[in-house]
């Protein structure tokens, strides 16, 4: 009885934090490979602990025709979408203990799934995501957005930063968007089995050390513009709204002289003085008359389009000086502030071109957690394991497969490739395979619509700000999943509700099986309120902690079942795995199963 009573060893832990630089470079660009090397001194580490540092500056395109706007990473994930793919090696660099292909869009599912204020706002604080400000809110019942900071936005300066608020030293601001932009600091915890996904001390003296290799995305991809100045994105209403030209509350009207001055007002969307302008210098401008039926964008004398000057606060207003000087084409677009309600937005990625922004990653450091076990511990550790003995390593993993489907496809079945001995659940992702130029993969012009409000009002017409990072519905009717000529669940979970971007319901199934899938993937599902606009599918395969499903040799298929509607763009699917992976460590060496 002694001995069923007898309490293990205890270890005591001494912890520090190691920082270890990129080795193969000082800056990085897309599509370039980042390589960090941990090694095997570090020789415990806490993976949850860890994390990912750098700083990133991005670089608008002002070339050309190309007018300046402000620019920010995706606001849901932020710097996590900077990296497509992420690899693990062991510490000879040619052993994958672990790879997630479409990195970004698994990270994405969590986001947008796994968040509430204080998970989005503590994101926002250290991963550059974007976050909901009260200062720079929408006043007509508009969606809540994370993309209308301009009062403290990592990637671009405050207006009359550190000056008076209202109109800074000078009166009034003229600088520049290349001067503008500034270097965010990121600190984010790597989404991998031997990183954050685990919480126990990663063994990094028996792995021989290991390497870290991040592929960089493209710039076009991650690069948003912001929701308030944005006309296609879809909430045309939470844009400036226009009062006056000239003077305040001033008709701006055909029959008269040119404008170079216009004024906004200050009790539609916060836009109280100068510095909530999300405008800047540079920025070419139109204007979108929202209370006439259809669409009516106010065309200028002579097809000219105002860019700003400069922006300042007079009379208790934002005052926008541009050039050249402007008047509106036809009697039909006289704008009366007093019966027009007239929203404008930024004209300045609506050009002629290529559209080429970029980025620079700089900096970048891998903030290890180290873990000290002790000398007799490990050395205990080691004398077992040369004596025969085996340490089996748990690391929880993420396999993505990919398949293509056409939008004209009707029915559809998906073979998937589930070799994995310790599965848990399956998540997969619609995403939008469509070619997007871009500028308008940046602005969201043309891009897969996620809502509609169903009465034709393209004024609330939501694209989607991450084509080929989330899920799109596509007018899903059912699925199934088929594992060995099963169909699980038994019947077709319906989608309808949840697919179509003109529905503003929810299917109640298909909303239990994500949840379900998402609890299975580790990921605790505690918001629905991307359920439309990172659409996803799931089958959870192992509910229990403790159970698995071995689904090496089982027949794995997808069946999707579009009915009589066609999809409205084409796909390429990301079929999430996730699984547990056991290293087996020996004296001879180190095995991989899968």
């Amino acid at each position: 009885m002694a001995q069923y009573f007898r309490s293990g060893d205890k270890v005591n832990l001494d912890q520090t934090e190691v920082e270890i630089s990129a080795e193969n470079g000082l800056e990085f660009k897309e599509n370039q490979v980042i390589g960090i090397y941990i090694p095997p001194n570090v020789r415990f580490f806490s993976g949850k602990e860890s994390r990912l540092s750098f700083d990133v500056a991005l670089s608008p395109d002002t070339s050309g025709d190309f007018g300046a706007t402000a620019l920010q990473l995706d606001g849901t994930i932020g710097a996590q979408s900077l990296f497509s793919k992420c690899r693990i090696y062991a510490g000879n660099r040619s052993q994958l203990i672990e790879e997630t292909d479409a990195y970004d869009v698994n990270v994405g599912v969590k986001y947008a799934y796994e968040t509430n204020d204080s998970i989005r706002n503590k994101r926002a604080l250290t991963e550059g995501c974007g976050a909901y400000l009260p200062e720079c809110r929408c006043t007509t019942g508009c969606l809540k957005s994370n993309q209308a900071n301009v009062m403290c936005n990592p990637y671009f300066e405050q207006r009359f930063h550190g000056e008076n608020r209202l109109t800074g030293a000078s009166g009034k601001d003229t600088q520049a968007i290349g001067d503008k932009m500034q270097k965010a600091h990121i600190e984010m915890p790597l989404h991998m089995g031997c990183f954050a996904n685990n919480s126990k001390a990663f063994p990094n003296v028996l792995t021989d050390g290991i390497y870290v290799e991040l592929t960089c995305n493209p710039a076009v991809k991650v690069m948003r513009t912001l929701d308030t100045v944005c006309r296609t994105r879809g909430d045309v209403y939470n844009n400036p709204m226009f009062n006056g030209a000239n003077t305040t509350g001033t008709k701006w009207d055909n029959a008269d002289a040119a404008r170079t001055k216009i004024f906004i007002k200050n009790d539609v969307n916060m836009q109280v003085d100068a510095q909530h302008c999300p405008f800047v210098v540079g920025e070419k401008l139109g204007f979108f008359k929202a209370n006439i039926a259809g669409t009516k964008e106010i065309a200028f004398d002579g097809g000219n389009v105002p860019v700003i000057t400069e922006i300042t606060t007079a009379g208790g207003e934002i005052a926008i000086t541009f050039a050249p000087a402007c008047k509106p084409a036809t009697a039909g677009d006289n704008i009366d502030p007093a019966t027009d309600d007239v929203f404008i937005y930024s004209l300045s990625l609506d050009q002629a071109g290529t559209y080429t922004p970029s980025y620079t990653i700089s900096d970048v450091k891998m903030i290890v957690h180290q873990v000290n076990v002790g000398a007799d511990y490990e050395s205990g550790m080691m004398a077992k394991m040369k004596q025969g003995g085996v340490i089996a390593f748990d690391i929880p993993s993420v396999a993505c497969l990919k398949t293509s489907l056409l939008k004209a496809d009707r029915q559809a079945t998906v073979n998937l490739s589930m070799d994995h001995a310790k599965c848990r659940s399956i998540i997969s992702v619609p995403t939008d395979a469509n070619v997007y130029a871009g500028k308008d993969k940046i602005n969201s012009k043309g891009t897969y619509k996620w809502f509609s409000d169903g009465e034709g009002n393209v004024a609330v017409d939501y694209l989607s700000d991450s084509s080929g990072l989330t899920g799109c519905g596509n007018n899903l009717n059912s699925y199934n999943y088929q594992l060995n000529g099963l169909l699980v669940p038994s019947r077709a979970v319906k989608t309808a509700k949840s697919s179509t971007a003109g529905s503003g319901g929810i299917d109640g199934e298909h909303t239990l099986e994500i949840e379900k899938a998402l609890l299975g993937a580790g990921i605790v599902p505690l918001s629905f309120k991307d359920y439309k606009k990172n659409f996803i599918l799931g089958r959870v395969l192992a509910m229990d902690q403790n159970t698995v499903y071995d689904g090496r040799g089982v027949d794995t298929r997808l069946l999707l079942d579009y009915g009589g509607t066609q999809a409205d763009v084409q796909m390429l699917w990301c079929h999430f795995i996730y699984h547990i992976k056991t290293l087996q460590i020996r004296g001879e060496g180190l095995q991989i199963e899968n």
